[in-house]
C-alpha cells in the first residue's frame, strides 16, 4: 500500500502556505485582467481614426478666414506630409478654383489667372 508523502512541518511564518482559499488569487487575476481590458477598450473607443482627423482638418481649412495661414487645431493629429497635401488641395480647389470636385484640373482657369497676373 502506498503511503502519502509526508512534508516537514512548516515554520510559523509559512503557515499561510497551508491555507487554501477558493478563488482567491485567481479571482483577483481575472478581475484585474477584466479591468485592464475595459480601460484599453475605452481608450481605443474614444479616439478618432486617422480618416476622421483628416475629415475634421478639411472642414477646419474650409472654415478659416481669408488670409489665415495658421494650422487649424483640428489638423494637429495629421502627419506633416498629409497636412501639406490637404492644404495644397484646399488651395487649388477652393482658393484658386483650378481643380473641380472630381479632382480634374481646369486648365482654362489656370491660364486665365496667369494672364490676369494672379
Amino acid at each position: 500500500m502506498d503511503t502519502p508523502p509526508t512534508h516537514p512541518p512548516r515554520a510559523e511564518h509559512d503557515a499561510h502556505l497551508d491555507m487554501h482559499v477558493l478563488g482567491g488569487t485567481m479571482r483577483r487575476t481575472v478581475i484585474l485582467l477584466a479591468a485592464c481590458l475595459l480601460l484599453a477598450g475605452a481608450a481605443v473607443g474614444c479616439s478618432k481614426s486617422y480618416d476622421e482627423i483628416a475629415e475634421d482638418c478639411v472642414a477646419a481649412l474650409k472654415k478659416r478666414s481669408d488670409g489665415d495661414k495658421a494650422k487649424p487645431e483640428a489638423c494637429n493629429g495629421l502627419k506633416e506630409d498629409d497636412y501639406d497635401a490637404l492644404l495644397m488641395s484646399h488651395i487649388l480647389k477652393n482658393d484658386l478654383g483650378w481643380v473641380d470636385e472630381d479632382g480634374n484640373v481646369d486648365q482654362n482657369e489656370m491660364l486665365e489667372d496667369a494672364l490676369e497676373g494672379q
